[in-house]
């Protein structure tokens, strides 16, 4: 589960906030995530936007390419509608029974170095005890941007999804919340008390090392290297060595893979006329089992736009 937790920030979805765009003189993108896709069909091409779900300045500006396509686009959709509405839904789904704590679960010690983690930056454990292990995990990941987001600089995908909204495009989600959240909520109390050990020794040897695995993680999203992100893929599903890891990692990636390929080309089918822009997390598109390579697999013709390509769009 710590492999899958840096993988949270490129495979499930955040909320809110508004994406910004600059000239390409002022990106940090090297090469966007960003693909056409002539669907089968389909009377005009469509758009695919690799995300990660951090509230990271140099993320959310887009490269010029990138507005462009966001622009040209009649309908925009995210892995879920990101309505505030899904946001109360998805903290339901986030928060452990009533009578239970997260002690209860990930025991007394993992407990207290988990409050002791947190008092280092001024927050109270008590704030954040009724959250899920990997609901925890997740918003501990967010702390950090704490500063960022108190100055309005939110996550990039509910930013493009408000965007579309805002100037009148259709707007949706291609999974709904629960098909989502049940991935975590499938797993057993004692592989989310293992996991979250796990969790916990990662980030002290991080801080021992002195390195940031999520700024390697933006680092690596920035350059675009489509080939460095389905090794990482690979790689975080080579080290599920235990069965419950194997099957969640499956779970996490294939089959959400899966769901949204399917929804892709529904939405394509039922609407030919229609410029959609697919954002989802970028970890979705590679590999064998990757969106990429399963619309391929039904006659789409997928080709790869750089910074440079803008007048590429249609």
């Amino acid at each position: 589960m710590k492999r899958v937790t840096l993988l949270l920030a490129v495979a499930l979805c955040a909320f809110s906030g508004l994406a910004q765009a600059q000239s390409e003189e002022k990106v940090a993108h090297k090469k966007p995530f960003l693909w056409k896709v002539e669907l089968p069909g389909a009377k005009t091409p469509s758009y695919l936007f690799g995300t990660i779900h951090l509230p990271d300045k140099r993320v959310i500006t887009l490269p010029k390419v990138v507005d462009k396509a966001v622009e040209r686009c009649d309908a925009l959709y995210c892995e879920l509608a990101l309505e505030p509405s899904l946001q109360m839904k998805a903290m339901q789904h986030m928060m452990l029974p009533k009578g239970t704590t997260l002690k209860d679960v990930v025991g007394e010690k993992n407990f207290a170095r988990a409050s002791a983690m947190l008092s280092e930056k001024g927050i109270p454990i008590m704030a954040l005890q009724q959250l899920k292990p990997w609901a925890f995990q997740s918003q501990v990941q967010m702390l950090d941007y704490m500063p960022q987001l108190q100055a309005g600089v939110k996550p990039l995908d509910a930013g493009l999804y408000a965007r579309a909204k805002q100037a009148g495009k259709t707007v949706g989600g291609l999974e709904q919340i629960e098909d989502q959240l049940s991935v975590f909520n499938s797993m057993s109390e004692a592989y989310q008390k293992k996991s979250f050990g796990e969790w916990l020794d990662a980030l002290d040897e991080a801080k021992k090392e002195k390195v940031s695995p999520l700024e390697k993680l933006i680092e690596g999203y920035l350059e675009g290297d489509t080939k460095k992100l389905s090794d990482l893929v690979k790689e975080e599903m080579a080290k599920s060595e235990d069965e419950e890891s194997k099957k969640l990692m499956k779970r996490l990636i294939d089959d959400r893979n899966g769901t949204m390929t399917k929804r892709i080309l529904e939405l394509s089918k039922e609407s030919p006329d229609k410029c959609f822009f697919f954002a989802v997390g970028t970890a979705h598109y590679p590999g064998k089992t990757g969106i990429l390579a399963q619309l391929e697999a039904k006659g789409a013709k997928i080709t790869r736009l750089e910074l440079g390509d803008a007048d590429k769009v249609e």
